[in-house]
């Protein structure tokens, strides 16, 4: 069963928040990170990725396949 490594849903978590904020951004620290399910890509074609800033650093956010819930990290980010 082919899986969808963590680290490459934090890539898109912070490719989704660079989007959004129309600059680069990085991860400065990672305070926690939920791996919740595992991500099939041939049954999960898409992931929805909600998130929410405080203090224009404080990253939360939330991944989606679906109803299922499979990433949740807690992050500072800081423009590139």
């Amino acid at each position: 069963m082919p899986v969808v490594p963590g680290v490459c849903m934090l890539r898109m978590v912070k490719e989704c928040v660079s989007a959004a904020l129309a600059t680069p951004v990085r991860f400065q620290s990672i305070a926690g990170c939920k791996f919740l399910a595992v991500v099939n890509p041939l049954e999960h074609h898409s992931l929805t990725f909600v998130f929410s800033l405080k203090n224009a650093v404080g990253l939360q956010a939330i991944a989606s396949a679906g109803e299922m819930t499979v990433l949740k990290p807690k992050a500072t980010i800081v423009a590139e």
